[in-house]
């Protein structure tokens, strides 16, 4: 009896998952957020179908995906460039029963210069076909600790005129 897991597309889905996951990882939010959009480009298909729990809707389409994560990248780079804020993402598989399908457990740290943290962990359903996403969603979403504010953050003095106050 041939089991899923022996079937050449789950472990090419497997395979994918690595593949993008350790894509995400290399990338440096602090150096700049177009790494992550060449990721996106290159794992997803054009007919992408994203969705979050608790969020409305779904997003459809490569094009209006990026645009979100463009939004939110952008925020998370200039707080990590300027702000001193320091992002660490961890990844951990998690077996599946489905073909062409995968997921993960993620985990995004976010420390402020005041030594404050955030720390948001959720699980990734990916579906897979010839080695792009074609669905993803987020599901069981948790929130340690509070959101940053401004005084978590390290900005530079605020200039008045040609002064600076500190």
């Amino acid at each position: 009896m041939t089991h899923i897991f022996d079937q050449p597309s789950y472990g090419a889905s497997v395979m994918a998952e690595q593949r993008l996951n350790a894509a995400i990882l290399r990338a440096n939010i602090r150096e700049g957020f177009e790494e992550y959009l060449d990721i996106l480009d290159c794992f997803y298909a054009e007919d992408i179908e994203a969705s979050s729990e608790g969020s409305e809707g779904i997003v459809i389409g490569k094009a209006s995906l990026r645009s979100r994560i463009a939004a939110f990248l952008t925020s998370l780079h200039v707080l990590a460039e300027i702000g001193g804020l320091v992002a660490s993402i961890h990844v951990e598989p998690i077996r599946s029963d489905a073909r062409d399908e995968t997921h993960s457990q993620w985990t995004l740290e976010l420390n402020g210069a005041t030594g404050r943290r955030c720390v948001l962990v959720w699980r990734s359903c990916r579906r897979w076909r010839k080695g792009c996403v074609v669905y993803e969603r987020h599901y069981d979403i948790e929130q340690t600790g509070g959101p940053l504010t401004m005084d978590d953050l390290c900005m530079l003095p605020q200039a008045r005129g040609s002064e600076l106050v500190q």
